[in-house]
């Protein structure tokens, strides 16, 4: 057994009692715009999307065929924007996902 740390149990009392801000500016984020970014992400995400509202957004997954995740992501609906909040460095590796099935949509 660990001893425990009497700084780090302090700390998580705090958090426990009072509440806690995490950075997480770290992560990676991607904005997808135009008039079809809502449907086009409903498709393609496993959470329902195009019910959200202006101000919320809720937790995804962009799957492969197979159903294995290719990416999971946080995503929050802005007036003229979607914007995917996902691990660090995985920007690139889901925009190159997504594009793949961009054909008639207006999605940027």
């Amino acid at each position: 057994m660990m001893p425990i740390n009497k700084e780090i149990l302090f700390q998580y009392q705090a958090a426990v009692k009072h509440g806690a801000l995490i950075d997480r500016s770290q992560r990676g984020k991607v904005e997808v715009s135009e008039k079809d970014r809502t449907a086009f992400l409903h498709r393609m995400l496993t959470n329902d999307v195009q019910n959200l509202s202006g101000g919320n957004g809720c937790y995804a997954c962009l799957l492969t065929a197979q159903a294995k995740i290719i990416s999971d992501m946080n995503v929050f609906v802005f007036n003229d924007f979607l914007l995917l909040d996902v691990e660090e460095n995985f920007e690139s590796k889901l925009i190159r996902a997504l594009e793949k099935f961009i054909i008639t949509d207006d999605v940027k």
